[in-house]
């Protein structure tokens, strides 16, 4: 029987019915408490479905049945998607010894090592790592495209590169290779290379699944005339960033439909050269092309030095900029909004500062410091009561409301978010707190907006220089609007 229920497991598993593994697996284990294949495969599902405590938890109950590599590696990779870095290095670590003692060499081992060096900006322990995996498996491009990423990560452009091509030459088409290629080339002023290479970003993998009833546009046909339906297929930085770029469309004579994130329609209804904004997934009207948002870069091919609006592009209501007015009062203090973190995601912390060492760094003076997040926990409220910073959640119901609100301070600080890019579409006085590995948006303090400063890590990790100089320039600004 219990064999039975292995095969009905298997069958699920290939099928992709996830939610019926659970209890199947539970069903054998009644049977069998100590079948190791369906310990394995409850794990694992465990792991799909982000479920890591829970995978955490069966790992640890049923230590006894597995064997040491597999409970240290699942453990391990578990915490790390928890953001538990240290725990997770500290149990491979453990492992490297198993293997030592049993004259075991394992690449998969030293390349999951390698990602959790990098997550602590250990880089020299990463490369390390990364070597000694591609030494032990030279036919797989996996290590070399992570050496490439790193090596991008530190500027190195020429040693990126070389990885690149290494990788590709075992598999020429993967996207996260060529789009580091792309990173590297944008990096260095590679411009119109550079962005054709950004088509193979994720987000156009998914675009292109989508069942769309008019063609792709590919920027050569002739769209006097006809309707374009225009995706915004990536974050809510981006439609800030690339949304510019509709102009110039509209410029060859197209009526262009715009779909973009439901907080971001009132932010762009009131444009002449987008005929009709709505909410994503929603338009069912007549289109004759469809094309994602960020391709218009490439497909227009906009130069560097032809970038539309760096001064600004986006004008906030004149009755939300009046009521906010009216809300914030006393005008005698320099007004700074301010955010720390990006959305709650894996990989943020990277982005992100911690919001103590953020309002610690704040100076005191004739300055009225304002949250621009529009969703806090109890504990950061707390935290920005006691620092006297203002938060206004209620009130931004949609990015027009928050528009309006960047629109009456003089100065937002942020790291890279999408307040960051809708403030630099306001052509509103922003600083950018940026990570140690640059980014295209904001390299060269950033090519896309004039009203930007880019304050850069020094050290891959390390906030507190940057902090220390944003304190020193809020305490010296004498001029602003």
């Amino acid at each position: 029987m219990i064999a039975d229920l292995i095969k009905e497991i298997e069958h699920y598993e290939k099928l992709g019915f996830g939610h019926d593994i659970e209890s199947m697996c539970k069903q054998a284990l009644n049977i069998d408490p100590s079948n190791k294949k369906v310990l394995d495969k409850l794990t694992f599902h465990y792991f799909q479905k982000k479920e890591y405590d829970k995978s955490i938890n069966l790992l640890d109950s049923y230590s006894h049945i597995f064997d040491s590599r597999t409970y240290l590696t699942n453990k391990a990779l578990c915490l790390w998607h928890l953001e538990n870095f240290k725990d997770a290095l500290d149990l491979l670590n453990q492992l490297e010894i198993y293997y030592q003692s049993n004259s075991v060499s394992d690449w998969d081992f030293y390349f999951n090592r390698g990602i959790i060096h990098w997550s602590l900006n250990q880089y020299e322990q990463a490369k390390k790592d990364f070597s000694l995996a591609n030494e032990l498996n030279p036919e797989s491009f996996e290590p070399l495209q992570k050496l490439a990423s790193l090596e991008l990560d530190l500027g190195n452009y020429e040693s990126c590169l070389d990885y690149v091509e290494k990788a590709l030459e075992l598999d020429p088409n993967n996207h996260a290779t060529n789009l580091i290629k792309s990173f590297c080339f944008l990096q260095q002023n590679k411009w119109q290379e550079g962005w054709e290479l950004y088509e193979h970003r994720p987000s156009i993998q998914d675009f292109l699944s989508k069942p769309y009833t008019a063609p792709y546009y590919t920027g050569v046909e002739d769209i006097r005339g006809k309707t374009i339906l225009v995706v915004s297929e990536q974050g809510l930085g981006d439609t800030f960033l690339f949304a510019r770029f509709l102009n110039p469309l509209a410029g060859r004579g197209a009526k262009i439909v715009f779909e973009v994130q439901k907080s971001c329609v009132p932010v762009f209804t009131e444009y002449d050269f987008i005929s009709q904004v709505v909410e994503k997934g929603t338009y069912t009207g007549h289109y004759d092309f469809v094309c994602p948002l960020a391709s218009l870069i490439n497909l227009l091919r906009i130069p560097a030095e032809g970038i539309p609006f760096k001064a600004g592009y986006l004008t906030a209501n004149e009755r939300l900029l009046n009521n906010w007015q009216n809300t914030l009062g006393d005008a005698a203090k320099l007004k700074i909004g301010i955010t720390w973190s990006g959305e709650k995601v894996f990989g943020d912390w990277k982005r992100s500062i911690s919001l103590k060492d953020f309002v610690q760094a704040l100076p005191e003076g004739p300055y009225e410091f304002i949250c621009l997040h529009t969703n806090i926990s109890e504990e950061d409220k707390a935290l920005l009561d006691q620092y006297k910073i203002k938060t206004y959640t209620d009130l931004q119901t949609d990015f027009a409301e928050t528009s309006a609100l960047i629109s009456n301070c003089d100065l937002v600080i942020s790291t890279c978010t999408s307040i960051a890019n809708l403030a630099g579409a306001l052509g509103k006085r922003t600083w950018v707190l940026a990570q140690y590995a640059m980014d295209f948006r904001w390299f060269n303090n950033s090519p896309f907006y004039s009203s930007v400063t880019v304050y850069r890590q020094l050290t891959p990790g390390d906030w507190s220089p940057v902090l220390q100089q944003v304190n020193h320039d809020i305490r010296h600004i004498i001029n602003y609007d």
